[in-house]
């Protein structure tokens, strides 16, 4: 059986969703008004298609920065793995190497006396 979705979950995909359709909204709508400003900036000047074209590269370069922005980073995924023979076996790390004040895998102690 399916497991049904809460309401929150729900809320939030519904959320997720209007927010990055107007993120694509908002690409597009760029993209034609520097297009557009181009295509008649054209007429006006007679440089056909040149301001056309350098409006929508820079309608899409500007549309392309404003959704970067918009995106949340990514979460970082650590995958996990099985530990090579030389790692240790518990997951915390390197707990007497802590406490001597040294790496243990490499016999380094900090020096004490010196302090």
């Amino acid at each position: 059986m399916l497991p049904t979705p809460s309401k929150k979950n729900v809320a939030s995909d519904s959320a997720d969703f209007g927010r990055y359709a107007g993120l694509g909204l908002q690409f597009v709508v760029t993209l034609a008004l520097f297009g557009g400003l181009g295509w008649w900036l054209d007429g006006k000047w007679s440089t056909t298609p040149w301001l056309l074209v350098t409006g929508v590269f820079l309608g899409a370069i500007i549309a392309f920065i404003a959704i970067v922005k918009a995106v949340p980073p990514a979460k970082a995924v650590h995958p996990t793995r099985p530990y090579l023979e030389d790692e240790p076996a518990d997951k915390t790390g390197d707990d007497e190497a802590d406490k001597s004040g040294g790496d243990k895998k490499h016999g380094d102690k900090k020096d004490t006396a010196t302090k």
